[in-house]
């Protein structure tokens, strides 16, 4: 069938897509602790299917083998059209989903597989897949006057993560731990994301391998080969494997590369070579590389501040040399870099390092000298792994909105589009375009594989109590180094709001 189309889809990106076609398959729901939930409808399982548990909590693929979803193989559902709403930024590429909507096979990797996964479904279901997309204060609107009218318009919503806090507190969404069909251990959900995102084991949003905006905002470094070499400077792929990549690295890496080109005594975003540039986003990168938090949970899954620590503020001292040097770092958020991108100063070899996401990759395809990709430096060598935040701001998740009047077909349709995004359009995107349409080399392949291995979240930048995270990014705009002033000031606010949250969502039983 073919895909309707209400406004505004665009196609993107590149050729292939890999099926794997193997049965039998490891399931697990551990206990429910705010990181997975048992599957509920009691629908007989595909040929293959097993529904043992694992300690673990996560559904085991080790082997290669194929996992399916503990739902009918197909169903009738009549020819419904089948309406996902979706979040756009006006004159914005970072919202236009290349990864719900593909009318025709074109020869684009990511969208060939976006369209076959879509027939897939369609057509096992007998549905109509249709994406609805909004742009800015619109997607809200559109959700208010769904919930008020009840009118089962959408099906499944896509908010932006950072957008979701009033949403989920509204009472707009269902609980996805209490979904029939939905088994939210399986390995198609993000776990990481679960554990943050749930508040007192509720869950109402998720990362999903429906969508691929979560690859996409996940924070890395990537570093200009050449100036790196002509520098005389360390391989820093080999001070990734060898664990030594850490934020007084690649700030005595950057001091070496950044230079006044045109003499003028001051570093100008047109004319010099920083050895760093960034946003204002990496300070909360930073925060997570040194395994710290704007907010935790206690033990019964509710927030609780975490901010205020002494290893917080050493780990962002160090991670603050290196943001705030302006004699060697660029953010391009700064009045001064009005008019000037990220991609203009780096594409002309005036920047040896850059903090970006990974959407930023394809942008940089057109690039004469060779660039490699790694994970955020952390800021101790002593940090297990190397912690790759997810950018709130960019990535979105998927909900099911209460309005939803035939439960059994929503879950259904949204657990199998996950299950065969999995299978199809993550390593399409993953295996096939990045790791070797976009990326420059076999190093920048195996630093993907540690990125995403890697991926964190943080429920303070999710939910932004009082504006907290928001308050934090907003530090690098000034180079404020007074965090203890900063959370002072924000201490009673942010607790106050979430003590509301909880009583809210306490109250939306």
């Amino acid at each position: 069938m073919k895909i309707k189309i209400k406004k505004n889809i665009f196609n993107f990106a590149s050729a292939a897509i890999i099926l794997v076609l193997v049965l039998c398959a490891f399931v697990s729901c551990g206990e429910n602790s705010g990181n997975g939930a048992e599957n509920q409808n009691g629908d007989p399982q595909s040929p293959g299917q097993n529904d043992e548990n694992s300690p673990q909590g996560e559904s085991q693929d080790a082997a290669g083998e194929r996992i399916y979803p503990n739902i009918p193989d197909s169903l009738d559902f009549s020819g419904y059209e089948f309406s996902i709403l979706t979040f756009g930024v006006n004159g914005s590429d970072q919202w236009e989903n290349i990864d719900l909507t593909s009318e025709e096979e074109t020869g684009d990797t990511v969208g060939d597989a976006v369209y076959r996964r879509n027939k897939n479904i369609e057509e096992r279901y007998n549905i109509a897949l249709n994406e609805i997309h909004v742009y800015n204060e619109v997607f809200g609107n559109s959700l208010k006057k769904e919930i008020g009218a009840g009118t089962h318009e959408y099906d499944l919503i896509s908010p932006r993560l950072i957008d979701s806090a009033n949403f989920m507190q509204s009472g707009y969404f269902m609980d996805l731990f209490k979904a029939p069909n939905i088994d939210l251990a399986k390995p198609w959900y993000s776990q990481q994301g679960i554990q943050e995102m749930s508040i007192g084991h509720k869950v109402f949003i998720v990362l999903s391998d429906t969508l691929l905006s979560g690859n996409d905002a996940t924070s890395i470094t990537i570093f200009n080969k050449q100036l790196i070499k002509d520098s005389g400077l360390e391989d820093p792929y080999a001070l990734v494997k060898n664990g030594t990549w850490t934020v007084g690295k690649l700030y005595e890496m950057a001091k070496a590369t950044a230079k006044d080109l045109d003499g003028d005594g001051e570093m100008t975003p047109e004319a010099d070579r920083f050895g760093y540039i960034t946003w204002n986003d990496a300070m909360v990168s930073y925060l997570h590389s040194g395994g710290q938090r704007l907010i935790a949970k206690d033990e019964d899954d509710l927030p609780v501040l975490a901010f205020n620590t002494e290893k917080t503020y050493a780990v962002m001292e160090k991670a603050m040399d290196l943001i705030y040097d302006e004699n060697v770092t660029g953010n391009v958020q700064k009045p001064e870099f009005s008019g000037v991108s990220f991609e203009d100063i780096f594409i002309s070899d005036r920047a040896a390092f850059g903090w970006c996401r990974l959407y930023m990759i394809p942008k940089l395809r057109a690039m004469d000298t060779d660039f490699g990709i790694l994970p955020i430096p952390k800021i101790y060598e002593s940090t297990e792994g190397y912690p790759s935040t997810v950018n709130v701001h960019h990535a979105c998740a998927l909900a099911i909105p209460i309005t939803t009047d035939e439960m059994d077909r929503t879950t259904i349709v949204m657990e199998a589009l996950a299950a065969e995004s999995k299978y199809t359009l993550q390593p399409a995107y993953y295996e096939i375009s990045l790791k070797t349409k976009y990326s420059r080399d076999d190093e920048s392949s195996e630093m993907l594989d540690l990125i995403l291995e890697n991926r964190v979240m943080d429920i303070g930048d999710v939910y932004n109590f009082a504006s907290f995270g928001d308050g934090f990014y907003q530090l690098a705009l000034k180079n404020d180094r007074n965090l203890a002033s900063f959370y002072e000031k924000n201490e009673s606010k942010v607790n106050k709001e979430i003590e509301k949250m909880i009583q809210k969502f306490e109250a939306l039983d």
